[in-house]
């Protein structure tokens, strides 16, 4: 397991969605669909209330995002 600060690793004037989906963009062989389906499944296993509209959104709760992925 490979740890990574999570608030060097999001940004926080990017979709958080985006920002999940480019490393599937590199790392599977998804389809778009796919890789949307697979990022609104990553932040929900994380707890993230709402994932869709969170996954979509400049998220305001930076700081809760970043401790859910951690």
């Amino acid at each position: 397991m490979i740890f990574q600060d999570p608030l060097s690793s999001l940004n926080p004037l990017h979709r958080i969605g985006k920002q999940i989906e480019e490393a599937l963009i590199y790392h599977t062989e998804l389809s778009a669909e796919e890789r949307q389906k697979r990022v609104i499944e990553l932040l929900t296993q994380v707890g993230i209330p709402n994932p869709e509209r969170c996954a979509n959104n400049i998220h305001t709760n930076y700081q809760v995002v970043c401790v859910s992925v951690l």
